[in-house]
């Protein structure tokens, strides 16, 4: 019986320490806050937007989501490849995405288009809202 009070004491002791040191780490870094910048992924192939991603990790709290649409353009980093993204959250972009002027990219002007019709990427291979083309148009 002695040792079943011991291992019971232990055991109490260790999650005890685990409480505090978790209390210690948690308001240590409340003044260090980062947020995960997200943005639809634009599949060029498919005309669509894919579900949101992660495009960076930033430091400070998360800006608002609810700003105009804005087409990034992104550098290849060490988490992600380089790619075409549209996001509606608001300022500051990530640092290692650049929003080319408006018109300029042609890339761009698609992928906003299909944030524009509401057109997100299925995983049948579809999409919710395809741009529909004129039957004649390439005669």
């Amino acid at each position: 019986m002695p040792s079943q009070l011991r291992l019971s004491a232990a055991l109490t002791t260790v999650a005890l320490a685990a409480v505090v040191l978790g209390g210690v780490v948690a308001t240590a870094s409340c003044g260090d806050s980062t947020y995960v910048y997200l943005a639809r992924t634009y599949d060029e192939s498919r005309d669509c937007l894919a579900a949101a991603t992660s495009v960076d990790v930033l430091n400070g709290d998360p800006p608002a989501a609810n700003c105009a649409p804005v087409c990034l353009i992104t550098t290849e980093s060490l988490a992600t490849a380089a790619g075409t993204y549209v996001s509606t959250e608001c300022p500051p972009y990530p640092p290692r995405a650049t929003m080319p002027a408006e018109g300029a990219n042609p890339v761009c002007v698609r992928a906003l288009a299909a944030q524009t019709r509401g057109d997100y990427c299925n995983l049948d291979g579809g999409s919710t809202h395809p741009e529909t083309r004129d039957a004649g148009a390439g005669d």
